[in-house]
């Protein structure tokens, strides 16, 4: 069960980032955090527009970046390689799903 409630956050928490621009973010009872109900905002001196980062296109069905794994932020929106991995997860989750 619990297994189950995790997965369906990070899909919540995907396709929130995915309407960045929008101001998107997650709800529901398995999302349960202190920023809930409002957009989450990084540190405005690590990335622009006052912690929001650089504008995206929320019609290109990415999801939103704000830092890569080495902790820089990230120059554009979109970390492709962390996008390409989440396709890869989403397949072993609906393999997981099957079971």
């Amino acid at each position: 069960r619990e297994v189950k409630e995790a997965v369906m956050i990070m899909v919540d928490v995907w396709i929130s980032e995915q309407r960045h621009e929008e101001d998107a973010y997650p709800t529901g009872e398995l999302f349960d955090c202190v920023h809930c109900g409002k957009p989450y905002r990084y540190n405005p001196k690590e990335l622009k527009r006052n912690g929001k980062g650089t504008i995206t296109n929320s019609s290109v069905g990415l999801t939103w970046s704000g830092f890569r794994p080495s902790d820089d932020a990230c120059l554009y929106g979109y970390l492709i390689p962390a996008n390409m991995f989440a396709v890869v997860v989403l397949g072993y989750m609906m393999e997981l799903a099957e079971v």
